[in-house]
């Protein structure tokens, strides 16, 4: 992550099945029981988080990141603020 080196995962979901993603780390966090880590995915052209018990394969492709660490953090915050906004709005709507 400090280093902003993308890295190529094989990653299983909750059905066992792996795909390959090329993601650019940069956070990681805990939740709950599981401990995640924040990328952009290649694959998805997004945000996603990842749990680290479910990544099956890692390699550094040795590639940096086209975007720094600190600017993908900042658009990621915003855009769960974004998420969250619209949210409540459909909720209080709905109420």
């Amino acid at each position: 992550i400090r280093k902003e080196i993308k890295l190529r995962i094989g990653y299983r979901d909750d059905a066992g099945q792996e795909t390959e993603r090329v993601i650019w780390p940069f956070v990681i966090g805990f939740f709950e029981q599981h401990k995640v880590v924040g990328a952009w995915c290649e694959l998805r052209n997004d945000y996603r988080h990842f749990r680290l018990d479910r990544i099956a394969t890692l390699a550094a492709t040795g590639e940096r990141a086209p975007r720094r660490r600190h600017a993908m953090l900042k658009e990621w915050r915003e855009k769960l603020d974004a998420e969250a906004s619209r949210w409540r709005a459909e909720t209080a709507a709905r109420s």
